[in-house]
């Protein structure tokens, strides 16, 4: 029964991607070209014991930013990304660490 229901969802699949038509890419437009995406997070330590917890102060708050420029190839539906980015995290620091 799984090998039969295997083979007919195979068949679906393959008649259904057969049945599209060639786009002609010369034509495309309303593509998506580059970005810029800014994130905030908030970074917790899940599972910390409490001896830890109570010297913690502060946020721990985190902050990534990306660029990505599309290049496409004329007449092509082919293109390159060139994407950079930059990652920083603040994480608390604990109270009184060396007098421990």
């Amino acid at each position: 029964m799984k090998k039969l229901l295997l083979v007919v969802i195979a068949f679906i699949t393959v008649s259904v991607a057969s049945a599209q038509k060639k786009k002609d890419w010369t034509k495309v437009t309303g593509r998506a070209g580059d970005h810029i995406m800014m994130q905030l997070s908030y970074d917790m330590m899940m599972g910390v014991a409490d001896s830890v917890k109570d010297r913690m102060k502060g946020i721990p708050r985190g902050f990534n930013a990306y660029v990505m420029l599309d290049k496409v190839f004329k007449g092509s539906p082919v293109s390159a990304w060139l994407s950079a980015w930059v990652s920083a995290a603040a994480v608390s620091t604990l109270k009184n660490w060396a007098s421990t």
